[in-house]
């Protein structure tokens, strides 16, 4: 190399040496700025001179410390570069929409609405740590009555220091009820840090998902024991073990307010449910228990189910997936004589027939009753059904899923199901349930047509769930003509996911739509009903005026399907919710599909508030359903289960490298405007789709 060139070479490394310099004293700058200016802001707070403008018209009325200009101000700082945003933006999104809520509720409230519920500031996943805690600590101090409601879920960076300024604010709060804590990973040194100084007014606390273990119940326990307002104090999904619990449950004898106590997914064995147990003896206010995956067992089961028998104010019990087993027929007394109990969870405990057998005995007060995954055969479920027709049962929920109903089992339920309020047999009593719920039950068309039976003169039955079930054409039939005939039918819910009720079938449930006027919700997804179903179904909707929901993916409608539903929507206006995801209808059909489902929803928004719109279609590129991953047939049970998972990763394998090539390939969608029965080519991956080829294959 020459001198010229090396010459060259050392004025160009040196040019961009002093670039580099120049750009990184420009960002400097730019953040001592921006830190400046932070600062500057907030050092406003603690000045006097800042006046609401409620104050502008009377400046003789002095500044309040819940005055809605100071908070605004302080928000306003906080959602700057302090909250992990860019530094050089005034505000994040999710900052600006916290604080446009916060806003219009203080604004409200200054006006004269007193509604504290809609003082809410939400801070959910905005990544605080120890200075936004410690600037959020100054807020809440200078705004000491104007917060009900706090959620900081989700702000895992906030430290030891950022609780203990975080301690002292809430520790002055006049008006909060409501505390949100969960996921933030403060564990037992943050909750110690906490327990002393939450406020006298709080009302509800969630800590769940915290790592939080016996130390930090202990802590909980002592200002539990003294808290006189407390009614909900959820603990899920931490480390508690068994002495946390028995600390908890000693406090319990001393607290008169709390409500709901929720210790799901700890470490609680039969020692801290034997405490629990003891202590709801003595606690005469506790409404809902929640103990679902824990280890308590057949020990600690036995105690609570003891203490059911004194207790007279426990409404809700969550037993489920604590390995129970035959145990559960200690609770066969309680039900005889408890009055108080309303819902009963013992799902995922093997009870087995004995056990469900013995619940049988069900005199009492008891309106909801779970035992799903629990091995319940024929006789257990018929042992139930005698006592529904034959007993004073309040029973409205039963859900059985997951159980070996079979067809004899369906039959034993449907003839439940038949007996109506103004049957002549003084030994059967009217049927009572409201929602059946026999998932993954394997009934087939016999026990389908059994229930159909049943819903040509039942008129109480609300919900009927009865996804992955075995049901064909037969039995899809028969379930429509029951609809179709029972004109005084008040079944709002029909769930018949995962089965092959086919064309044939999905034509009779297009009929029954047509003259129905109860149904709000069917589910039929993965049923095969192919382009004639699909243009039946779609049809029928202009003649409907109940339905809301209708769950249709993975039925190969096709293009003709979804044009069909866009002639019909087009006359529709009740239907808000469509879910047509891997039927290829086509974009223009998903586009009028999308615009027809917005106006019902804009039209039905003031007496259904809660109704939201979601439509699956394929008008964005790429699309991966994610209904259609969560929603997978269960293996068959006689197969090899080692190899169906093996199956199983490697169809998860080979379908997500096949995501990441053809969305690499396929940048944009194709255009059906020039030929709309061109079949449309996309980077949509439909999960289903593959998986059936894939069982199909292997």
């Amino acid at each position: 190399m020459s001198e010229q060139e090396t010459s060259a070479e050392q004025t160009h490394m040196t040019f961009d040496r002093e670039k580099s310099d120049s750009d990184q004293q420009v960002d400097d700058q730019k953040e001592a700025d921006a830190k400046e200016a932070f600062q500057q802001r907030l050092s406003i707070l603690s000045s006097e001179k800042i006046r609401s403008p409620l104050h502008k018209e009377d400046h003789s009325m002095p500044q309040t410390p819940g005055s809605p200009s100071s908070l605004m101000i302080l928000d306003e700082s906080l959602g700057g570069s302090s909250l992990g945003g860019d530094e050089s933006t005034a505000c994040s999104p999710r900052m600006m929409e916290c604080l446009t809520k916060v806003e219009k509720a203080l604004n409200s409230l200054y006006d004269g609405d007193n509604d504290v519920s809609s003082r809410t500031l939400e801070l959910k996943f905005h990544e605080m740590g120890n200075e936004e805690a410690e600037e959020l600590s100054h807020a809440l101090d200078s705004n000491r009555d104007a917060m009900v409601h706090l959620n900081l879920l989700g702000n895992r960076r906030i430290g030891l220091s950022g609780w203990r300024h975080l301690s002292h604010a809430l520790s002055v709060q006049t008006q909060l009820q409501t505390l949100s804590l969960s996921l933030v990973g403060m564990g037992d040194t943050g909750v110690t840090a906490l327990a002393s100084r939450f406020p006298n007014t709080l009302v509800s606390l969630d800590l769940s998902e915290n790592a939080v273990s016996d130390k930090g119940a202990i802590s909980l326990a002592s200002w539990l024991a003294s808290s006189r307002e407390i009614k909900e104090l959820r603990l899920g999904h931490n480390n508690i073990g068994d002495v946390g619990a028995a600390k908890l449950a000693a406090a319990l004898t001393k607290n008169t307010s709390l409500r709901t106590l929720d210790l799901s997914f700890n470490q609680i064995e039969g020692k801290g449910g034997r405490a629990l147990a003891y202590s709801l003896k003595r606690n005469s206010t506790i409404q809902i228990l929640n103990l679902r995956h824990n280890r308590v067992e057949s020990d600690g089961a036995r105690i609570l189910a003891q203490a059911l028998l004194r207790n007279k104010s426990l409404q809700e019990l969550d037993l489920r997936a604590n390995n129970i087993g035959v145990s559960a027929s200690f609770f066969a007394r309680t039900l005889r004589k408890n009055t108080s109990l309303r819902s009963l969870d013992l799902g995922e405990n093997s009870l087995g027939t004995a056990g469900a057998s013995a619940l049988r005995h069900n005199t009492g007060s008891l309106r909801e009753l779970k035992l799903d995954q629990n091995d319940v055969g024929y006789f257990g479920i018929a042992a139930i059904s005698f006592a529904l027709k034959h007993s004073n049962s309040c029973l409205t929920h039963l859900d059985l899923s997951d159980n070996d109903v079979g067809e004899r089992g369906a039959k034993a339920l449907a003839y439940v199901l038949s007996l109506s309020v103004g049957n002549t047999n003084p030994l059967n009593k009217p049927t009572t349930l409201l929602h059946l719920s026999l998932r993954n039950s394997r009934i087939g068309d016999a026990g389908a047509v059994a229930l159909a039976e049943a819903l040509h003169s039942n008129t109480s039955l609300k919900s009927l769930h009865l996804r992955t079930t075995g049901i064909q054409t037969k039995g899809g039939v028969a379930l429509a003509e029951a609809l179709e005939t029972n004109h005084d039918s008040s079944l709002v819910t029909l769930e018949l996911g995962f089965n092959r009720v086919g064309p044939l079938g999905s034509l009779a449930f297009a009929k029954m739509l047509k003259t129905n006027s109860s149904l709000q919700e069917l589910e039929l997804y993965c049923n095969g009903i192919g382009v004639e179903g699909g243009v039946a179904l779609g049809s029928s909707l202009q003649y409907n005026s109940s339905l809301q929901k209708l769950y249709l993916n993975n039925n190969h409608i096709g293009f003709e399907g979804g044009k069909a539903f866009c002639t019909s929507l087009e006359k529709n206006s009740t239907l808000t919710t469509i879910y047509l995801g891997g039927n290829k209808i086509g974009r223009i059909n998903s586009k009028q599909i999308q615009e027809f489902v917005d106006t019902n929803l804009r039209s039905n928004r003031s007496t259904s508030p809660t109704i939201q719109p979601i439509l699956q279609n394929e008008s964005s590129y790429p699309q991966i359903i994610i209904e259609d991953v969560i929603q997978i047939p269960p293996i068959d049970s006689k197969k090899s289960t080692r190899h169906s998972f093996g199956v199983f990763r490697r169809y998860w394998a080979n379908a997500l490298h096949r995501i990441y090539r053809t969305t690499r390939r396929n940048k944009s969608p194709p255009d059906m405007a020039a030929d709309p029965n061109k079949t449309q080519q996309t980077s949509t991956f439909h999960f289903q789709d593959e998986y059936a080829n894939v069982k199909e294959s292997a």
